[in-house]
């Protein structure tokens, strides 16, 4: 099954989150209609809670008096209790009936068969408000989803139709109540007033048996109905339990696609954003370096400007010094050229003295030593 995406998505969710309100909405009410009447009998029929928990200890009290009692007690709950036998279920009104029912010692009265039109004809009004509340949610269901609204609306007919049955085979259980009951107060007064014949008294027992049999059938058609009706209750609660959990695995499922979805473009914006700021950190970042940088440089240049300036001044009076040493340097170096130049000179004239005076000598020597020759070269001569 293919499930929508974006906005498709947020509207299907919508129209699940009213549906669901709705059926929750109708269900509460349901609930409030079947347990409450309308307010103007509602007021009348509440009474206190000492009030009632007096008749529940009555309705005990009479319950465990004798068999019949209680039976008549299941009769009258089958009839007009919903079938609630608890007495601490029903409210003050429904109890002072049977109180009132027990001490006139018949089963039926004037008041509680004008409570009986009463308590029937605000069922059908509460049914006929019901059937057009449902038809105008299925209406706007319908409106919202055509796809769903045939079966609803086989649904709702079949409820209707159900409903309908229900409320017929009711009014004419109670119409043969209410016409036994008048048959039975008025052979029961004939018989007070005059002495019944064995005939009267055949035909009597025959009306009596017919009243129980019919009675007999018209419980067994009451449990009939009502065990049908609780069936069908249930199979549709079961229908409505598998439709809601199937709409629900759906929501579920878009639900699941939906965030997936948004925590992609969540993730693609995030990305986006890391990237902005970092690339706006950075430029940040680049431009305060930069900036330190050349507040940096301008400090320094100007500490550097002023520390040679005052370097300067401390070192002018040895450069002065060192200035002055220079030419004592180049007048003694001077003086040493001049001086050894001089003593080189007198040095190379003593030399050559020296040397003229060992070529000199060495003259004389030779000179000698000719004429000693000579004189050898005479005298050997």
């Amino acid at each position: 099954m293919k499930f929508p995406g974006g906005r498709d998505a947020v509207t299907f969710l919508r129209v699940k989150a009213r549906k669901a309100s709705r059926s929750c909405s109708l269900a509460r009410s349901r609930v409030r209609m079947r347990s409450r009447t309308p307010a103007s009998r509602a007021r009348s029929r509440r009474g206190s809670a000492d009030e009632h928990q007096t008749l529940v200890r009555h309705v005990k009290s009479l319950q465990s008096r004798s068999k019949g009692v209680n039976e008549h007690w299941q009769h009258y709950c089958e009839q007009h209790g919903r079938g609630i036998m608890d007495p601490n279920r029903h409210d003050v009104a429904t109890l002072q009936g049977f109180v009132d029912l027990c001490n006139s010692g018949g089963r039926g009265s004037v008041g509680s068969e004008s409570g009986r039109k009463h308590r029937r004809r605000d069922r059908s009004r509460r049914r006929t408000s019901r059937v057009r509340r449902r038809r105008r949610r299925e209406a706007k269901a319908s409106s919202s989803n055509p796809r769903r609204s045939s079966a609803r609306q086989g649904s709702a007919a079949r409820q209707g139709s159900a409903a309908r049955q229900g409320s017929a085979a009711r009014q004419g259980s109670t119409a043969r109540q209410s016409s036994h009951a008048d048959k039975s107060s008025s052979s029961e007064g004939a018989s007070s007033v005059t002495v019944m014949n064995p005939e009267q008294s055949a035909r009597l027992a025959e009306a009596k048996r017919a009243e129980a049999e019919a009675q007999a059938e018209q419980r067994m058609a009451d449990r009939a109905l009502r065990e049908k009706r609780e069936a069908l209750e249930s199979e549709l609660q079961a229908k409505l339990t598998a439709e809601r959990s199937q709409h629900m695995a759906e929501a579920v499922k878009v639900v699941a696609a939906v965030e997936a979805e948004a925590r992609r473009e969540e993730e693609v914006r995030l990305k986006e954003a890391v990237r902005a700021a970092r690339e706006t950190r950075e430029a940040k970042v680049a431009a305060a370096k930069k900036e330190a940088h050349e507040a940096a440089e301008e400090v320094v240049q100007q500490l550097e400007e002023s520390e040679l300036a005052q370097v300067r001044s401390l070192l002018a009076p040895l450069e002065e010094e060192l200035a002055s040493a220079k030419e004592r340097v180049e007048q003694a170096q001077k003086a040493l050229e001049q001086v050894s130049s001089e003593m080189h000179g007198r040095a190379s004239q003593a030399r050559q003295s020296a040397a003229r005076a060992a070529m000199k000598g060495r003259k004389d020597s030779s000179s000698e030593v000719d004429a000693g020759k000579r004189r050898t070269k005479c005298s050997e001569a």
